[in-house]
């Protein structure tokens, strides 16, 4: 492993989780928990793989404007709207666009000493 200022250039899996792995919605329970043992996964092999150079963080988002929301949004638009504006303090759902930059923290030589942490894109709440 070539070293960068004395640090080891480190291997990355970023993992991309949910706030359902932490505050899991009764609407969406087998999601939830698969997405929470996936997270137990990534620290589990964080721990293992710190010490081979290896770092596995997780990048867990809230609601995203995709194609997996596209049919719930398309039916009925106003409970969208509302929905949305209650779901986190920002009152809106995430761009996909907008989980891009953590992603690069967490591909990065900026985040060389974080390995099986999450950070939660939640708009907040």
């Amino acid at each position: 492993m070539p070293a960068i200022d004395g640090r080891p250039r480190l291997g990355r899996i970023v993992n991309i989780g949910s706030i359902n792995q932490a505050r899991p919605k009764a609407i969406v329970t087998g999601y939830a928990a698969t997405k929470a043992a996936q997270h137990n996964l990534v620290q589990s092999q964080a721990r293992y793989y710190a010490g081979k150079g290896v770092l596995l963080n997780t990048l867990a988002p809230g609601i995203v404007d995709t194609d997996r929301n596209a049919q719930r949004k398309n039916a009925d638009p106003a409970e969208w709207d509302e929905y949305v504006r209650q779901v986190n303090w920002m009152g809106r759902a995430a761009l996909p666009d907008e989980m891009v930059g953590a992603a690069l923290f967490l591909a990065s030589d900026a985040c060389s000493f974080m390995t099986g942490e999450t950070i939660f894109l939640t708009g907040g709440g």
